[in-house]
């Protein structure tokens, strides 16, 4: 049985800052295996619906295309979009598959005039957490 998570969102939070998303995130954190969610923001950073699922691996990765990333932004009309997932091992380090994946997103989003506004990675003790806008910004220019 897949685990569910139990979103309460306050109605439609302003994520402009990594600390607001890693609080709305705080439910994720702590499942056993990665999850990749999309976070879809209207145009002024407002958060549409709660996050949405896109797919859950195992302990160690999950699958991140961009394709079913940017149609579940799509679906709720989003002009911008974060992207988060967790890492079970307590270690909010970017991987090199993390920057890669990012890579691809702000790619694929610029092709479809949806901005990647980030992409956060969360721990289970929801204090360790990463921005990488913040700490690989290389990954959103070019």
């Amino acid at each position: 049985m897949l685990p569910v998570v139990a979103w309460s969102v306050p109605e439609r939070p302003i994520i402009e800052d990594p600390v607001v998303a890693v609080s709305v995130l705080a439910p994720m954190a702590t499942l056993p295996e990665e999850h990749f969610y999309c976070l879809p923001l209207d145009a002024r950073c407002r958060l549409i619906g709660s996050p949405i699922e896109i797919s859950m691996g195992d302990v160690d990765g999950c699958d991140a295309g961009p394709r079913m990333f940017f149609r579940a932004a799509l679906r709720c009309g989003a002009v911008q979009a974060i992207a988060a997932h967790n890492h079970p091992s307590g270690d909010p380090s970017p991987s090199a598959a993390d920057q890669a994946v990012t890579r691809r997103l702000v790619a694929a989003g610029r092709a479809l005039d949806i901005k990647l506004v980030d992409h956060v990675i969360v721990t289970p003790d929801r204090t360790r957490w990463c921005s990488l806008r913040r700490e690989t910004p290389m990954c959103f220019t070019g």
